[in-house]
């Protein structure tokens, strides 16, 4: 969380001080990095507060890395598993991107700026699309059940339609500090 705050702020450096008191910037639980090793480990939410709250809302996140937990609870300490841990679970990550998109939906905001990592954006752009999620290790840990009834396993996050060419460019591996745009249009839900 604590690099995708940073990089949030230092990309807008030219805001006046009356334009960055008009951007809010909103801290987002589920964008952050996946949670395989101890640098994927979240400060808690008063220490992130105390560095950036003059600038960044944290109101939506948990106190604790409730993440990080979780996949210590599954996995163990990190000197006791040492290999990827919610990355071998792309369901779980998966749901986050769903739950991202719910709260982007609800946002009043038009034009938003998205600042995560990577791994998540190769998960949100390419799970459940032909060939899979690229680099990613053995799904050992499944959490299909974890939501009850949740149908959503295999489903893609994103649906490019017919455009190939953009599904191409959006699965391609993001370079570091790298920007894409793109248009987000919710689709109408069924009832």
């Amino acid at each position: 969380m604590t690099r995708c705050v940073q990089t949030s702020l230092l990309s807008f450096p030219t805001l006046t001080r009356a334009a960055r008191d008009a951007v809010p910037f909103v801290a987002n639980e589920d964008l952050r990095e996946t949670a395989n090793y101890w640098c994927d480990r979240r400060r808690t939410t008063e220490e992130l507060e105390r560095e950036f709250g003059d600038r960044v809302d944290f109101s939506a996140c948990p106190m604790r890395d409730e993440l990080w937990e979780r996949y210590e609870r599954i996995a163990g300490p990190p000197d006791a598993w040492t290999k990827h841990r919610e990355s071998c679970d792309l369901y779980y990550v998966a749901n986050r991107c769903r739950a991202f998109f719910e709260w982007l939906e609800r946002r009043p905001e038009r034009r938003i700026v998205v600042s995560t990592h990577s791994a998540l954006l190769r998960c949100m752009f390419s799970y459940g699309h032909p060939g899979g999620v690229r680099a990613a290790p053995e799904q050992i840990f499944d959490s299909g059940g974890v939501f009850g009834g949740d149908t959503s396993k295999g489903v893609p996050v994103v649906s490019y339609g017919d455009d190939v060419d953009f599904a191409a460019r959006m699965r391609e591996d993001f370079d570091n500090c790298e920007y894409r745009t793109c248009f987000v249009d919710f689709a109408p839900r069924a009832v």
